[in-house]
This record gives C-alpha cells, sequence and structure tokens, in this order.
C-alpha cells in the first residue's frame, strides 16, 4: 500500500542516540552525562599560587626581621660611641685641668682645677670599669678624638698676656657645660640601670663643679 507524504509537514529530524535499556555498557556512549575530569593546567595554577604566596610571606616577613634587627643594632652601637664619645670628653677635661694645675697662679683656679680634676677622673675611672666589665674595647684614638689644640694655643697665649688663669676658667667651664650635656643624651640612651646609675652620679657631680 503506497502512502502518500505532505510536502508541508515538517519532517522528524534524527532522535538522539540513548544507550539501550539495562544496557551495561551504555556510559560509554552516554557522552552528555560523563563526568568532566578536572584539569591539570588549572590545578597546577592554583598549586603555584599557593607557592607564590607562600614564598611572598616569607619574604615579608624576613624584611621585617632585618629591619628590627638593624634597628636594635644601630640602637646599641648608638649607645656605645656615646659612651667612648664621654670617655674622650672626659680625658679632655683632665688633661686641661693638669695644664691649671702646672701653669695657674691664683689660689681658687688652681682649687678649681684640682678638684675637677678629681671629680672627673673618678668619673672617668667608672665609666671605663663598666666598659671593660661589657667587653667594649676603645682604642687610643677614639680616646684622644676630643684632644683640641686650639685650647693649647689659647693658654699660652692668654700666659703670654697674664690671662691664663681666667682663660683656663673659662675654657674648663665651657668643656664642662658640654660634657654635661653629652652625659644627658648617654643617660637618655643608656641600656641598663648599671649605665644609667653611672651617667646619673656623673651628671651630679659636674653639675656641682659648675655652680
Amino acid at each position: 500500500m503506497l502512502i502518500l507524504m505532505d510536502p508541508n509537514q515538517p519532517q522528524p529530524g534524527p532522535q538522539p542516540s540513548t544507550p539501550p535499556p539495562n544496557n551495561p555498557y551504555g556510559f560509554i556512549m552516554d557522552t552528555e552525562h560523563q563526568k568532566k575530569k578536572p584539569s591539570l593546567a588549572g590545578g597546577g595554577n592554583t598549586f603555584r599560587s599557593k607557592i607564590l604566596l607562600l614564598l611572598g610571606g616569607a619574604t615579608v616577613l624576613i624584611i621585617i626581621v632585618i629591619l628590627f634587627s638593624s634597628l636594635f643594632l644601630n640602637k646599641g652601637t648608638s649607645n656605645v660611641q656615646l659612651l667612648v664619645d664621654l670617655r674622650a670628653q672626659q680625658l679632655e677635661i683632665i688633661r686641661v685641668s693638669a695644664l691649671g694645675l702646672k701653669s695657674a697662679t691664683d689660689p681658687d683656679t688652681l682649687a678649681f682645677a684640682e678638684t675637677t680634676s678629681l671629680s672627673v677622673n673618678s668619673q672617668q675611672s667608672k665609666l671605663s670599669t663598666y666598659m671593660t666589665s661589657k667587653g667594649v674595647k676603645v682604642t687610643p684614638l677614639q680616646l684622644n678624638a676630643k684632644l683640641d689644640k686650639d685650647t693649647d694655643a689659647a693658654l699660652i697665649s692668654a700666659q703670654s698676656s697674664n690671662r691664663f688663669n681666667e682663660e683656663l676658667i673659662k675654657i674648663l667651664k665651657q668643656n664642662l657645660t658640654a660634657y654635661l650635656t653629652s652625659l644627658k643624651e648617654g643617660y637618655k640612651n643608656a641600656s641598663n640601670e648599671t649605665s644609667k646609675q653611672i651617667l646619673s652620679d656623673s651628671y651630679n657631680s659636674t653639675e656641682l663643679l659648675l655652680k
């Protein structure tokens, strides 16, 4: 029997293939339901990101440690340098006092030079002992850093014009005033109670000399 088809009627398209029911191997052909495997490339990117993040964090931590260490070491170096400078100032005051004891003629000037020498010598001895106990070594060059040849020239000139006594008192007081400032700075930056006590005692003794 011949069946005529209406040419205007839409023709059925191809039907999607589905695995026959109860076919144990149907999943092989079922491409729509197959699970996608994770991309190895994507996983690698995630792993690399974590590594870079960890490395970045470690780098920041190292930088912070270096900065703190640098600040701490600089502070320690600064404290030591202040103490070395104080030793140098002490020795210069003692040296100028000795010049006064040798050449001064006025009793009051001689007394001032002697008192200054005794006081600062005592301070220098205590500070030197403390620095030695802390293993701080000071070179002769560092100790002579505050030696002022202009002082010698000024005293020689004053002696020739009979003004030695006045010039000596003026120079000693100038040096003692500068020394007081250094003691105050050293006290503010002192690293422990022992050094603070030494610098505080030295400050009080020096202050009495200037009264």
